[in-house]
């Protein structure tokens, strides 16, 4: 419609933050450059809640949505090691955050790379701590794809991360909808950055054919298996041009 949008909330991963956090740790801020800093600008706002950090999954969307949802052992461990964000960062944050979701006319949401990507990863190295270089997300995956695991195991890993996906996908839409029957919500859809070409990092096409059918799979619930479709747009991603990338991964 032709309403002003005064209020926009950012929910996502590091797709929303261009890669890394910047240092931002504060309630309020812009990163440069990052899609959302590019929206709000768009849209002039007055005010904008950044709820996007690098490593989110739909799991700690959930927590700062819902008290009674327990982290699991990817939040404890990998978060405050490589992403910065502990589950106590999470909870303090719970307040600030469902205020500025329920002002909110315009949320984005983005989320789904590391539901899968993130947990394969996290059994690919085994121990995520044991990783000693979290100076980029590059060195995460170049160590993981290094200790790759049986086909078996690994489809076992993404075909569990896609079920907890759409569980907490519903979740999370609907907690939205509870606090803000009246935003206007866009969901922004996932790309699979890794190929064959990709210089970063190489990932044999057995795995690149199983990681892609998974994608592909969330994709088409976010964009209209979900029963909660009805309540957002859609906004289609997977061609996205990595030419430019600094890292080969991020946009």
């Amino acid at each position: 419609g032709n309403k002003k949008i005064n209020s926009y909330f950012c929910i996502g991963d590091s797709i929303a933050t261009n890669g890394y956090d910047g240092g931002i740790k504060g309630k309020y801020g812009y990163i440069d450059g990052s899609y959302p800093d590019l929206v709000a600008d768009y849209f002039d706002v007055e005010s904008c809640y950044f709820g996007s950090h690098c490593g989110w999954r739909t799991n700690e969307a959930r927590l700062m949505l819902e008290d009674a949802y327990s982290p699991d052992a990817f939040t404890l461990e990998f978060l405050p090691t490589y992403g910065g964000d502990s589950y106590d960062d999470i909870v303090s944050r719970r307040a600030d955050y469902r205020e500025a979701l329920a002002k909110a006319d315009l949320v984005t949401v983005n989320l789904g790379s590391n539901d899968l990507m993130g947990n394969l990863l996290f059994d690919m190295v085994g121990h995520v701590l044991d990783i000693q270089d979290f100076s980029s997300i590059s060195a995460v995956i170049k160590k993981a794809a290094k200790n790759l695991l049986s086909v078996d195991d690994y489809t076992q890993t993404l075909f569990t991360a896609e079920k907890t996906f759409r569980t907490n996908w519903n979740h999370i839409i609907y907690d939205i909808r509870s606090l803000n029957p009246d935003a206007k919500i866009v969901a922004v859809g996932l790309y699979n950055p890794f190929s064959a070409a990709n210089p970063v990092v190489k990932l044999p096409g057995r795995v690149l054919s199983v990681i892609n059918s998974y994608l592909d799979s969330i994709i088409e619930y976010i964009q209209g298996d979900s029963p909660y479709s009805r309540e957002y747009l859609f906004t289609d991603i997977s061609g996205i041009d990595l030419s430019g990338s600094p890292d080969c991964i991020h946009p």
